[in-house]
């Protein structure tokens, strides 16, 4: 069978078998924010479809790990432009959220799966290009990077980024490990990642200064991150007023399917189910000619660009002024501050996500079957690809507030369920309880009725764990 032969319908609806199309509309009744997998481009749809149906990955995290792995591929090869001047590099942080077992490091893995060959192959020739060579010589080596995992960022500032212009990714199980990780070097205080990073999702120029008064300058640090993080932690995530100062909201939450539930759902590959060969060498070879052919070779070359139309601009326009007047219609002013701080950040990535699909769109007018042609200097973003883009922006907005609501909702937990919990970690009985909650030992049922019901409103509240 040709790859071709996939795409013959436009209709990706009209190419699933009825099981999968009743769960897809089951999906979409169930939640009011539904992760716009439509927004991807036709071609990758029979791939995308495998994984949420075949795999059980849930939609949000198979969407975001798709951008992330383009992003990732893309680099700073290519960068947006609204007025033809100003460019905006599409860099992603991305954060799956869910229980144990839900999904989360599939959902990375596989859209990811090419990208980690290529780690893999990088990995192998440092290993033979090394082999022998005295620790004290090793910087003369290029140390080929696209995906690490634990480099403090000394080390990434001075070591890995230097050799790999076209920028890297940053991935974890457990996101939190980032989060935790921030300012281990500094001995006690704050330190300066958080002002690395801050610089990297935007790609500022950074500059440090080593040991000897030797200066060092990254004009374009592209670090995109990836990781995943349970439910009952998300609040770690907000210490340090990282909701109020809008650090947090850089990240992009995928949540569910159906968002955040009374409880969690385990997803259940079906072990015995493959993907097409045909299917799953298109994705791999959209993301391998993505990053291999638009190399970068040093950290000033000048990027492609994906220029927006005047009737896209004119589209993100009317998108902004309706996001606007939502904010300004809200009252409370700490909520208005926060969803200030989460249109800010998500206005900025809907144009990374224009930049992102167009891209993808130009790299899949090409198949396996056909001989690619450079990638044009220019690329003209649509309409219809800017309204894609939104409707992932519109995911992401929701979905952050969905996270900002949980946490500040366990952050406030009202003061019966704050004595209630307290007592429960000493041990204490639930006639005790009652009496101190309800003045009668009596109504100890209806205080382990009620607990049991604390305990999943607000988990965090009932753990050990002091949480300021």
């Amino acid at each position: 069978m040709r790859v071709t032969d996939f795409f013959s319908n436009k209709s990706n609806a009209a190419t699933l078998p009825s099981k999968e199309l009743e769960k897809e509309l089951e999906t979409r009744k169930i939640s009011s924010n539904v992760f716009p997998l439509w927004a991807f481009n036709e071609k990758v749809q029979p791939y995308i479809n495998a994984l949420v149906n075949d795999y059980d990955i849930p939609r949000a995290y198979v969407g975001l790990a798709m951008l992330s792995a383009y992003s990732t591929a893309i680099g700073t090869a290519y960068a947006i432009s609204t007025n033809g001047e100003d460019v905006n590099y599409l860099g992603i942080w991305a954060c799956s959220v869910g229980m144990s077992s839900s999904g989360k490091t599939l959902g990375f893995s596989k859209p990811y799966a090419q990208l980690n060959r290529i780690q893999n192959q990088f990995d192998q020739d440092w290993k033979e290009e090394t082999e022998g060579v005295s620790p004290h010589d090793l910087y003369k080596y290029r140390m080929k990077t696209v995906l690490f995992r634990d480099v403090h960022i000394p080390t990434l500032t001075r070591s890995v980024m230097p050799a790999n212009p076209k920028g890297v990714c940053k991935f974890a199980d457990e996101i939190i490990e980032w989060i935790n990780g921030l300012g281990a070097l500094a001995k006690g205080k704050d330190g300066t990642d958080e002002q690395f990073w801050l610089s990297s999702w935007n790609c500022s120029p950074y500059s440090g200064i080593r040991s000897g008064n030797v200066k060092f300058t990254d004009p374009r640090p592209f670090v995109n991150i990836y990781g995943g993080i349970q439910r009952s932690i998300l609040y770690k995530l907000f210490a340090k007023d990282r909701d109020t100062t809008g650090f947090i909201f850089r990240l992009l939450f995928a949540l569910p399917d159906g968002g955040f539930g009374p409880r969690g759902k385990i997803a259940d590959p079906d072990s015995a189910v493959r993907i097409p060969k045909e299917i799953l060498e298109l994705h791999d070879f959209c993301i391998d000619l993505v990053y291999k052919e638009l190399e970068v070779d040093d950290h000033y070359q000048p990027p492609k660009k994906v220029i927006v139309t005047r009737e896209s601009n004119a589209i993100i326009r009317a998108w902004v002024k309706n996001r606007i007047a939502q904010v300004n219609a809200i009252e409370d002013r700490i909520d208005q501050e926060i969803h200030a701080s989460i249109f800010g950040k998500m206005k900025e990535y809907a144009t990374r996500f224009i930049g992102i699909l167009a891209v993808i769109d130009e790299a899949y007018k090409h198949d396996i079957t056909n001989v690619f042609s450079k990638f044009p200097n220019e690329i003209q973003a649509s309409s219809a690809v800017t309204k894609r883009a939104l409707e992932i922006a519109d995911y992401f907005y929701n979905s952050a507030i969905e996270v900002y609501e949980d946490v500040r909702q366990e952050k406030i937990a009202p003061e019966e369920v704050l004595i209630a919990s307290n007592m429960f970690k000493r041990g204490e009985s639930y006639k005790k309880i009652a009496k101190v909650l309800y003045g009668d030992e009596k109504f100890a049922s209806k205080a382990h009725r009620n607990t049991k019901n604390w305990i999943v409103k607000y988990p965090n509240q009932y753990k050990a764990e002091n949480k300021k």
